[in-house]
């Protein structure tokens, strides 16, 4: 039997996600490693994120299938209940949800919460972890779906051993489900950049959500409650966007496998993707607009942002979208107005966009930012960009330290050792910068 290179055969044929895109999942669930106290401090930050909000606020955390169907795991593999995911549970806002509990249910009842075929979840899964939550959002009156959440479009990417499959897949799903509503926009860009609006005449409200690609199987549950539903690839909060949308609810929804390395929320940093995707893909992919006044104007204030945003490639709606972010906070618009005269070597390379917009580092990707420093592609003009995550303010002291501003770098340094402790990266800069 073939298989994707990303999985790993269980018992009864069941597939399960590990070794590449699974973060090391396996050593975390197992309690071979446990999470780090940098990973600690990104989730107190978003905590603080969330509870500035001043709208409804409730998230999902999805389990991973590990964790749902260990029967089916080899058997030296061993799920433990210290877990990231439970260490993490007093830190991150309780207003997530770990619906565990609910995707036994189903399983319980017969009703596969994952198939053993993909690294995500089924539709029906979705929908349930989104029932137990739409209370907290200020839903109670009841629920109507507009779509069916069968598996018939289910990808399977655990059972393709070309990763082009995949992705020829996935496109083939996201149309077939997107059927059932109005796009009023859509990026048409896989994961980070991944920007969507829904328009839904029978539905009330207007909800903004953030996600990964699990919440391909949340929108439609999603769209089905909601007028107008914005939904970012993402999963943490983007501020900006909660100003100028102003929604009457955010959600947010984080796989397992995120919770040992998680994002931190960055301003404007869901922007930021859609910028930076659309013009690294300008002659891959082609956005879905709606057409000029086909749905009320007051159902569509995502979509008109985003078509700006999408437009600005091109430089015609430049003006308008920068002054509608402007209009929220002004250092977001400066970022956005500079973001396309950036060169391709920076934009386009797709580790800069996660580190732009918060994403968890890892080695490899630190390495390549590191080598951009070092060939003055990436260069002190681009600091704004950079965020404070740790991979950010590491790549902003080797910019500092290559420009020559030692005392700034000090500085940066400093403030990495306070927000994440101290490291084997940050003792080398330390040490350098006693050369000099």
């Amino acid at each position: 039997m073939s298989f994707s290179s990303k999985a790993m055969q269980g018992r009864n044929g069941f597939l399960y996600l590990a070794g590449k895109d699974s973060n090391d999942l396996l050593n975390f669930l197992q309690d071979e490693k446990q999470i780090g106290s940098t990973a600690l401090k990104v989730h107190e930050y978003n905590r603080q994120a969330t509870e500035a909000l001043t709208v409804p606020f409730a998230g999902i955390i999805v389990p991973e299938a590990h964790c749902v169907y260990p029967e089916n795991l080899p058997s030296e593999v061993r799920v433990s209940e210290n877990r990231p995911v439970r260490r993490a549970a007093e830190i991150i806002d309780p207003r997530y949800i770990y619906t565990l509990g609910i995707l036994n249910d189903l399983k319980q009842n017969g009703i596969p919460a994952y198939t053993g075929r993909d690294s995500h979840w089924t539709y029906d899964a979705a929908l349930a972890s989104y029932l137990a939550i739409r209370d907290k959002i200020g839903k109670t009156n009841a629920y109507t779906s507009t779509y069916s959440p069968e598996d018939d479009v289910e990808v399977g990417d655990l059972q393709y051993a070309d990763v082009n499959d995949v992705i020829v897949a996935e496109k083939a799903a996201r149309r077939e489900k997107r059927k059932h509503f109005d796009l009023t926009f859509a990026s048409q860009l896989l994961n980070h950049g991944n920007t969507i609006t829904v328009y839904n005449a029978n539905g009330s409200g207007r909800c903004l959500a953030f996600g990964s690609s699990f919440s391909e199987k949340l929108i439609p549950a999603y769209a089905s409650d909601f007028e107008e539903l914005i939904f970012c690839y993402g999963t943490t909060v983007d501020p900006i966007l909660v100003a100028l949308l102003q929604p009457d609810c955010v959600l947010s929804e984080i796989p397992e496998r995120f919770v040992h390395y998680p994002a931190i929320s960055v301003k404007g940093a869901s922007l930021m993707s859609l910028l930076i995707g659309l013009r690294a893909n300008f002659d891959k992919v082609s956005p879905s607009l709606s057409e000029p006044g086909k749905y009320p104007d007051s159902a569509t204030v995502g979509a008109q942002l985003f078509s700006n945003a999408f437009r600005y490639i091109e430089n015609p709606a430049r003006n308008t979208f920068v002054s509608q972010v402007d209009q929220v906070d002004n250092d977001a618009a400066a970022k956005l107005a500079l973001l396309t005269e950036m060169p391709a070597t920076v934009t386009g390379a797709p580790f800069m966009r996660l580190i732009f917009s918060g994403q968890f580092g890892s080695p490899d990707m630190l390495y390549s930012a590191a080598e951009l420093v070092d060939r003055r592609e990436l260069t002190a003009a681009y600091l704004p960009f950079l965020p404070e995550s740790e991979a950010g303010l590491l790549t902003r002291i080797r910019i500092l330290i290559r420009a020559g501003l030692t005392s700034r770098a000090k500085k940066e340094i400093d403030q990495l050792i306070e927000l994440f402790g101290s490291s084997k990266s940050t003792d080398a800069y330390l040490n350098h910068l006693k050369t000099i």
